[in-house]
């Protein structure tokens, strides 16, 4: 798995014991939508937090508001009220240069929709490595390899997008997040429309993540199983965060969908 980050700034102040314990703290957030004069709440006092080398899922059915919890998490959508801390300190105090430097060195974000631009899968990667003078072109290029083989998607460097299957999308967008080696990684609903098998490969390739590197993941999937694995998992419904009970009962009630007809997986 990709090494641990370095170089990356430490907090300060009396924020800094907390962040070692919190690399992300989500604090009674909230977030409202108007379309056609109508108000919809998507985030209603929602507050979790996702420490250093562990694995955080927010499990939600479609429009429930992942995605904009995703988005407050990174900073690249403020929320109406409440705060957001990354490694003990407020995003929405940062300047624009602590902010882009936030981007370029700490954070990595998982997402299914792909790259918007025509490019192969090494450029791609490499792109996420831009912003970051943490390494020069030689550096970058061998980095970049160094993360695709770790993921198992090196014969995929010369191919675009859409020649991809399905998984091999997942390692390539997981590689471009994580080839940053980011103190905090985002993932957003990644493995939705894969078997449970492949869900959990994912999960067991997050935790690795975390805990080699030391990173903190907070990954939003739309079903229980793919929380599988996870440290802490919150139910997000109506705009509510609910804290669920740990690991055992998230593996059971996977285990109760999987055996039941009307829940069968494909192999």
């Amino acid at each position: 798995m990709p090494e641990a980050p370095t170089n990356a700034p430490d907090a300060e102040g009396p924020q800094a014991e907390r962040s070692r314990a919190d690399a992300l703290r989500i604090e009674s957030v909230w977030k409202s939508y108007e379309r056609a004069r109508i108000t919809t709440t998507v985030l209603e006092n929602a507050t979790l937090s996702v420490s250093a080398g562990t694995v955080g899922a927010v499990v939600g059915t479609r429009a429930q508001g992942k995605s904009t919890l995703i988005r407050i998490a990174s900073g690249t959508l403020r929320p109406d009220r409440g705060t957001v801390h990354l490694n003990g300190r407020d995003l929405a105090t940062l300047n624009d240069a602590d902010y882009s430097a936030v981007l370029a060195n700490e954070l990595g974000v998982a997402l299914s929709s792909g790259p918007r631009v025509r490019l192969d899968v090494h450029a791609y990667v490499e792109m996420s490595l831009a912003a970051t003078k943490r390494w020069n072109g030689p550096q970058r290029r061998q980095r970049v390899s160094h993360v695709l083989k770790d993921l198992g998607v090196a014969s995929c460097a010369k191919m675009k997008w859409k020649e991809l299957s399905q998984w091999q999308q997942v390692l390539v967008e997981l590689a471009q997040a994580v080839v940053v080696t980011p103190r905090l990684l985002l993932v957003d609903d990644l493995v939705d429309g894969l078997n449970l098998g492949k869900k959990q490969a994912v999960m067991e390739i997050l935790r690795s993540i975390a805990q080699s590197t030391g990173c903190a993941v907070l990954t939003a999937v739309s079903d229980h199983e793919a929380a599988l694995q996870s440290d802490q998992v919150w139910q997000l419904r109506d705009g509510k965060l609910k804290l669920m009970h740990g690991g055992p009962d998230i593996v059971n009630l996977a285990l109760h969908r999987e055996r039941s007809p009307a829940h069968a997986l494909d192999a």
